[in-house]
Formats: C-alpha cells, sequence, structure tokens
C-alpha cells in the first residue's frame, strides 16, 4: 500500500482543529511535520560492551554521544537470541511464535532451502511492517545490511540495497565498506519533501572480527585472546560508523526531527579460545544473548534519562508508530515507551529461543528450547524438555554450549535474581518454588507450547475442521478485469497456504468469437471494391452470430451444469471474482435459495456490477455498482468502522491506498449491511454520495455474506495485507471465524454526517446551506439511516453561517466519538 499522506492527519481542519480522543493519543501537532526515523541495529553485541555501560577497555564515544542524549531501558530484550526471528519481531511488533520466523534457517537441508526460505519470506508478509505501515502514511523507506528476508520489498521498504540472498548480500556493504547510500537516501527523501525511515542494520560486530590493524593491536595490549582483541576492534569499528551516522544527521540539521531508535538483534559473549562465541550468549535464554539497551533520541522532544523499567524490542514497532502519529494494528503485545504511564504499569516481560535450523515451518512449538520470562528482580527459564521429554536436535550441538545442551536434557528450571547475580550464575528454583510457580503460570499464560492443539471436536465440528470447497465464478459478460488472472492462482495460493478452502472455476468457455470491425470507405475505393468489402463484412457478421450464438449456447450450458442442484450441494460457498454483466444463471431464485440455506458468498470488486437487472441479487450482495466517486484507479483514504472485526482487524483506523472504488445505485440499503470499511470522503475534497462503502459483512437467511470492493489492480493482490482481508472474509462467510454480522446503519449515517459537515464548514454561505438541506432531507425519509443525528443536524441549521464554527465542531465531536 503506498501513500503520500500521514495518517495520523487526516482529520480534516474546521475553523477548530478538532481531534478524535482515540487518534489525538498518537497524533502530531497539526503544524508539525512528522519526524523522521532512523534505526541502529547492532548485529551480535553483549548488553555491557559500551563505554557508557561500564566496559573497562571498550572506546565507544560515540555510542556513548547517543546514550547520553537518549531515553535509554538499559533493561531491554529481544524476543530470540538469533538474529533472523529477532529482526522478524523488530520489524513486525510480534512474538516470534507469532509470526513464525523461528530460526536462521529452514528445514529441508540445500535441496529445499530455497522454497523454505519462501515460506518463511511469506511468513513476514502476513504481518504489516513497520515500513508498509510508516509508508501507509507518506514515508519513503530504506533498508541496508542484515536482511534475511528475501528482496527488501518484501518487508515493506521503498527502497534497499538486499536482493534477497542469506544475511542481506548487497546490504551487508553499509558500514563495513561505505555509508554513501544511507546518506544519498536521505538527500532524495528531502528533496522530494518526505518523512523517512532508514534502516541501518550493518553486520557489525558480527563476524568475520576483521577491524582495521591499530585497533587490534590497541585492543591486544588489553587482552591475551587474540579473538578478545579482534571483537573489541569490531565494536569500536561499529562505533565509529554510527558517529558518521549522527554526525551526517547534524551536518544536514536532521537531527531535530529525526527519532533514532537503537537496539541490537541479540547479545555475544566473545570466546577466548576461537572465533566462535562462548556459553551463555547466542543461542541461549540467557541475558548475554537477549539483554540489549533499547535507546530512543529525538532532540528537544524526547528527554534524554536513563530508565530502570523492563523493556522489550516489541516496543519498538508501537512506539515509532506513536512518535509519528500513526494508528498501530490492533492486539501489538508491546507498549509505547514513550507512554510514563505504560512503562509504569509493565513489569515483565517475555522471550523465546529456537534452534537454528527451523524444524516446522508452520509450528513454532517443533523448534522451542526455551521459555523465559523476568520480572522485577527475577527470571525465569523453562525448557521444552520440562514439559516434553524432548531432545535437542543433533545438528545443535555444534551450535550450543555443552552446559547448555546439558541442562535442556535434565529439564533443569532456572530461576535467578538478576539485582544479586546479573551473570546467572546461581539457580534458586530449588529454594524459591513459590516464585517459580507464579512466574510459570504467567508464562504459560502468556504462551503454553505444550498446550493441546486439537481437542475431541463436539458433533457438527467435525465438519467444520476440514477444508471447505468454494466455486470460484470468473466469467464476464461485460468489461473484464486483467486482475482476474493474477486473482485466480492468489485464490488457490490463499486456500492451500491457509488449509481453509480448496477452489474449482468456472471460466469463460475458450475461442469466444469477436465482432467483425465495419469497414471503413476510403476516399481512393471505388464503387465495385467497396461493395466486394460490404458482402464480405456482412458475411463475416452473418458467421459471428451462428458462432457466437453456439459459444453463448456453451456457456448456458456451463452454469446450468455448475449451478444445478446436485452440483451445488458439493460446494459450501461461491466466489463470483470481478465478474460483470448479465451472468447465464439458470434459476437465480433457486441459486440465491441456496445460499440462504447456510452456504457462504463471497463478492469482491465486479460483483456488484452483476446482474443489475435483479433487484434481489442487489438485495442480497448488497448494492450496485453506480459509477465512480473519485478517479477510477488512484490512491484513495480509507476509514474502519470496525477495528476488532477479523475482516478489518488488518487494516490501520485510517489509510490510504491505491485501487479502484465503486459508488451504489439508490438500490443500496445500509440497515441490511455491516460496513467494516468505507471512503473517507471527508479526507479529501468532500462531495457527494457522502458515504461510501467499500468492505461488510452481513447474514442472509442462515448464510453469510462478505463483499469488498477492493481488487481491482494486480498489485492488490500481490500485496499480503489484502491477502489476509480476503482470508479473513471467506473464513468469517464460511463460518470458520466470528465477528459481529450485525447492521450498523447509524456508524454509516455518522460518516454520511462528518462528510456533509466537512464540505458545508468549507463552503460559502450559501451552498453550506443547500448542502444541510439536502443532508437533512434525506435523514427525515430515512429514520434507519439516521437515528439519532437529525437532531444535531438540525441545530445547525438554525445557526447563523457566520456563527458556525463552533457548532461544526461539536457536531463532528460526537459523530468521531467511537
Amino acid at each position: 500500500m503506498a501513500s503520500s499522506t500521514r495518517l495520523g492527519r487526516w482529520i480534516f481542519i474546521l475553523p477548530v482543529i478538532l481531534w478524535n480522543a482515540a487518534e489525538a493519543r498518537h497524533a502530531l501537532a497539526a503544524d508539525a511535520p512528522p519526524p523522521n526515523v532512523v534505526f541502529i541495529v547492532s548485529d551480535d553485541q553483549h548488553w555491557r560492551d559500551y563505554a557508557s555501560m561500564g566496559h573497562p577497555h571498550l572506546r565507544t564515544p560515540h555510542l556513548d554521544r547517543l546514550a547520553r542524549e537518549s531515553l535509554v531501558f538499559s533493561r531491554g530484550y529481544v524476543t530470540s537470541s538469533l538474529c533472523c526471528p529477532s529482526l522478524a519481531s523488530i520489524i513486525t511488533g510480534r512474538y516470534p511464535h507469532e509470526h513464525r520466523i523461528v530460526g536462521n534457517d529452514p528445514p529441508g537441508g540445500k535441496d529445499a532451502f530455497e522454497a523454505g526460505r519462501e515460506r518463511m519470506n511469506r511468513h513476514l508478509e502476513e504481518w504489516p511492517t513497520l515500513p508498509r505501515l510508516l509508508g501507509a502514511a507518506g514515508y519513503t523507506s530504506l533498508q541496508t545490511g542484515k536482511w534475511w528476508q528475501g528482496d527488501f520489498s518484501r518487508g515493506g521498504f521503498t527502497e534497499g540495497m538486499t536482493k534477497g540472498q542469506r544475511h542481506g548480500d548487497e546490504g551487508l556493504a553499509i558500514g563495513r565498506d561505505t555509508m554513501q547510500p544511507i546518506f544519498d537516501f536521505l538527500t532524495s527523501s528531502r528533496s522530494a519533501g518526505k518523512p523517512f525511515f532508514v534502516w541501518y542494520a550493518p553486520m557489525l560486530p558480527h563476524d568475520p572480527h576483521d577491524p582495521a590493524p591499530e585497533l587490534v593491536e590497541h585492543y591486544r595490549s588489553k587482552t591475551d585472546s587474540i579473538h578478545v582483541a579482534r571483537y573489541w576492534g569490531n565494536v569500536e569499528r561499529f562505533d565509529r560508523t554510527v558517529g558518521d551516522l549522527l554526525d551526517h544527521l547534524d551536518r544536514e540539521k536532521l537531527s531535530e526531527n529525526t527519532l533514532v531508535v537503537y537496539v541490537t538483534d541479540n547479545g555475544w559473549i566473545q570466546s577466548v579460545d576461537n572465533p566462535r562465541f562462548a556459553p551463555r550468549s547466542k543461542l541461549s535464554p540467557y541475558d548475554g544473548g537477549m539483554r540489549t539497551p533499547i535507546m530512543l533520541r529525538q532532540p528537544g522532544t524526547i528527554q534524554p534519562r536513563k530508565s530502570p523499567a523492563l523493556a522489550s524490542s516489541i516496543d519498538i514497532l508501537p512506539t515509532v508508530l506513536a512518535a509519528c502519529g500513526v494508528t498501530p494494528p490492533a492486539g501489538l503485545p508491546g507498549i509505547n515507551l514513550l507512554d510514563d504511564a505504560a512503562v509504569a504499569a509493565r513489569r515483565q516481560v517475555f522471550g523465546e529461543c529456537y534452534t537454528h535450523t527451523i524444524v516446522d515451518l508452520d509450528d513454532p512449538a517443533k523448534s522451542l528450547l526455551w521459555r523465559w520470562t523476568v520480572r522485577d528482580r527475577w527470571k525465569l527459564i523453562v525448557p521444552t524438555s520440562a514439559e516434553s521429554g524432548s531432545a535437542l536436535p543433533g545438528e545443535e550441538g555444534k551450535l550450543i554450549d555443552l552446559e547448555s545442551q546439558a541442562r535442556h536434557a535434565r529439564g533443569e528450571v532456572e530461576l535467578f535474581d538478576l539485582e544479586a547475580d546479573p551473570d546467572e550464575t546461581k539457580n534458586l528454583a530449588a529454594a524459591h518454588p513459590d516464585v517459580v510457580a507464579d512466574l510459570r503460570a504467567t508464562l504459560d499464560a502468556w504462551w503454553n507450547p505444550a498446550a493441546p492443539k486439537h481437542v475431541a471436536l463436539a458433533a457438527g465440528e467435525a465438519e467444520k475442521a476440514k477444508p471447505a470447497r468454494l466455486l470460484v465464478v470468473t466469467v464476464t459478460m461485460g468489461f473484464r478485469h486483467a486482475s482476474i488472472a493474477t486473482a485466480e492462482p492468489a485464490l488457490e495460493e490463499i486456500g492451500r497456504t491457509s488449509g481453509l478452502f480448496h477452489v474449482d472455476f468456472l471460466r469463460l468457455p475458450p475461442g469466444r468469437p469477436a465482432a467483425p470491425k465495419p469497414p471503413q470507405r476510403g476516399t481512393a475505393v471505388t464503387d465495385e471494391a467497396w461493395a466486394a468489402e460490404q458482402a464480405a463484412f456482412k458475411a463475416a457478421q452473418e458467421q459471428f452470430q451462428k458462432d457466437d450464438a453456439s459459444w453463448q449456447a456453451l456457456l448456458r450450458e456451463q452454469f446450468a451444469k455448475a449451478l444445478a442442484p446436485e452440483s451445488l450441494a458439493l460446494f459450501d460457498g461461491v466466489i463470483f471474482a470481478s465478474t460483470t454483466g448479465e451472468l447465464p444463471i439458470p434459476d437465480l431464485d433457486g441459486f440465491l435459495a441456496w445460499i440462504k440455506s447456510g452456504k457462504a458468498f463471497i463478492g469482491f470488486h465486479a460483483a456488484t456490477d452483476t446482474l443489475k437487472s435483479s433487484d434481489a441479487y442487489c438485495e442480497m450482495i448488497g448494492g450496485h455498482f453506480a459509477g465512480h466517486p473519485w478517479n477510477a484507479d488512484g490512491e484513495h483514504a480509507f476509514v474502519v468502522h470496525d477495528p476488532s472485526h477479523p475482516v478489518a482487524a488488518m487494516f490501520p483506523e485510517r489509510f490510504r491506498w491505491r485501487d479502484e472504488i465503486y459508488q451504489y445505485d439508490p438500490r443500496y440499503k445500509p440497515e441490511n449491511l455491516r460496513v467494516l470499511v468505507s471512503l473517507d470522503m471527508a479526507a479529501s475534497t468532500p462531495k457527494e454520495p457522502w458515504h461510501v462503502p467499500v468492505a461488510w459483512v452481513r447474514e442472509y437467511g442462515k448464510g453469510r455474506v462478505f463483499a469488498t470492493n477492493f481488487g481491482h489492480n494486480d498489485a492488490t493482490w500481490n500485496d499480503a495485507m489484502f491477502r489476509r482481508h480476503m482470508q479473513a472474509g471467506i473464513a468469517w462467510a464460511l463460518g470458520r471465524i466470528e465477528g459481529m454480522a450485525t447492521p450498523n446503519p447509524d456508524v454509516q449515517a455518522a460518516e454520511y454526517l462528518r462528510s456533509v459537515v466537512a464540505a458545508a464548514a468549507a463552503a460559502t454561505s450559501t451552498n453550506a446551506d443547500d448542502l444541510l438541506a439536502k443532508a437533512d432531507a434525506k435523514m427525515a425519509k430515512d429514520p434507519a439511516w439516521a437515528a439519532g443525528l437529525r437532531p444535531t443536524l438540525l441545530e445547525l441549521r438554525s445557526v447563523a453561517p457566520d456563527a458556525r464554527g463552533p457548532v461544526y465542531a461539536k457536531v463532528l465531536a460526537e459523530v468521531e466519538k467511537p
């Protein structure tokens, strides 16, 4: 989804600027530009390896400067002590067991590597990543450095260095060889007048530990281990790149309006004997692998200080969205670290550790090694074997230290007092069984992988567990959208990967004849030649009529066969996939009765431009196409009316998207539908029809109907968020997930009134009176549409035009209330 407007600033401006209370928590001042965002992600660095954190030998002046100028959470934690799952959590705000990228590599060895990596990439695309969310608010974004999930675009970045190889291919040059791609991007973003998001995740201090010789020589005098000296040299090397980046922001006068976020992907303790990591660091549940400082800097906006509170890398996404005035997705597990009340209320953080190579790409529990939690001074670590008796996979022995392997094999639950024992050397589990039991209960409430996934199904529920069978109709008797060719395999893939349904297609028969074009007489054509052309055209026309009659008969035969009662009995529902025109359904009443009997109907995009001669079909689907409110295929603003509904929960409450949107003829009945998404007509120059529904659900007898106007172009079908919308809508229509279908005409009327009042506020007095009079007449005519809103409209009309400003604000305040 692309955008050029920041979500948090879509509320229109009246004589008095009005903010919805819920939006105000995430919104910036109306005259303040949105902040730029720069992520600095260290790679494999211990939480103490900074001079400012007390390291006796390291020189890190630039990271120390960043700490002095930041809100620093020294008790920060990542969700996993492996690079790939940790980075996925940072960019999605979700735990590994949620996004399912739990290890660095897929199973199956070399032959299955690319296919497995592609499935991991698709797991990421199922979530609204930070670059996507900021992009919908008008941000441009750049990926550099470490990036595991395919091409940079898979994460929603608008620009990037990584093209798809493991670790990050060309992106790994950043920091080690150059910083210029970032500097060039900042220049181009400023020239374009757009806020920017930079992902700076150099493969530093990650191995190879190959700093400049003078750095190795300096640190060799501080340690007997060449391996430690090289690692420390890489830490200072990384610090210098941070200085380069901060200095560039200063030189370009970007620092004041740029939020800098610092975090490590996981910890590292350097072995003194070899280039690898030592025990209790990477790939372990201990603080040496999980703990990180989290820093937030924006001069003049964020007060520099050190916080003793617990913080997690899952907090970064909601924190950045709040700072940028962007409404976060529903259900995020993290908190806004700039919200002092939320930070004070947080007492506990959680995390999980997995095998380096994933065991099962769809079941995180099969790769799980440890879960852990920190609350106040206590830390509890629970190995998988404590509940299942499982052993470490053999290949993991090469990566996990022997001590950790032995504790895992014993199923040893560990409890540490981090205040008295920050290095986690003394297991106090036996001495404090009450603390263990209490923390274990909270850990299981957070996520219990041992909980049974499959239980005995009640009568009638077994059928729901099987994949449904859907008939997908792609026949068009009018305009044919090219995106149907993309939608067909997309629907197959959604059904296959979700396990939710299988599809059968009802398509146009091949070989549809084309009507001959009438000849055009040229000035040099003789009468004899012209007569011959006309005769040839007449013959071609007659042949076309015969061929077309045969083709139409074949089409009717296909419909008669596919929609016969005995055929429909094989299906759980039907999808009208951008169908158009008068489809030759042999028994439309019988077809609608089949849906009413308890079947699913899903219609996307041009399904509302189908069977326009039928009032019964219109009543079932909800409305019929009657033109485009704006340009046919542009970028529009949308508002979500029920963000908790599973069919709409994947969208921000206000967002922008490029697609073709329809408006509907007078047969549209708001009292029959629960509208989930509509055009945000007030976000642009308001105009009739004032309220334009985009996605809705309804109950139809015992059946369910889901209709969405989205799906006009290929880009929409290739968008992971839209696919989640389609998957959820199909699941809801099939009855596999629940969500309210109660009609919401009051919400629709409120959106209608908001658009009218916004237009009236910007209009001349005469035009405003006309607008308000028309709205009053509509509301007086249709009480179901406007119950409760007409009195405020009448009050507005009774006020003199030059005194309406405060009343406009009052009306809109009532309408905007959630």
